[in-house]
């Protein structure tokens, strides 16, 4: 009657499966949490940013939201971003990047521990991407 027993767990399996679904595996949730980080406009923005030098990880460090802003517009006309983000859903999008973005009170919003390199104010945003 083994048959019999092991038909009865197959199909209890599959009860459950029905009901249920398969439960979800941590290190794969997490992974999959980390490559949708990893694939947002923000964090393309930024590793295209520090390969292009116009922005620096520096400890003591304060880049104003305006002039990141400002650099993210030239990188989407560069890039012919057809659906820019706001400055709103640039700073939600940052700060849940894996790159540490903090945005701190000085003086104004600025995201700590970063600088920019160059004058942003100084060019249109588009000049920052010429070679």
């Amino acid at each position: 009657n083994e048959l019999g027993a092991v038909l009865a767990w197959a199909l209890e399996g599959l009860r459950k499966y029905y009901a249920g679904g398969l439960p979800a595996l941590l290190a794969v949730e997490e992974a999959n949490a980390e490559y949708t980080k990893e694939q947002s406009p923000a964090y393309q923005f930024v590793l295209a940013a520090q390969d292009k030098g116009l922005i620096v990880a520096e400890e003591s460090g304060r880049l104003s939201l305006g002039d990141l802003y400002t650099i993210y517009e030239g990188w989407c006309k560069q890039e012919k971003v057809k659906d820019p983000l706001g400055k709103q859903q640039l700073t939600e999008q940052l700060q849940a990047t894996p790159l540490g973005w903090e945005k701190i009170r000085s003086s104004g919003w600025k995201w700590k521990g970063w600088r920019t390199t160059v004058p942003v104010s100084a060019v249109f945003p588009v000049d920052l991407w010429k070679d």
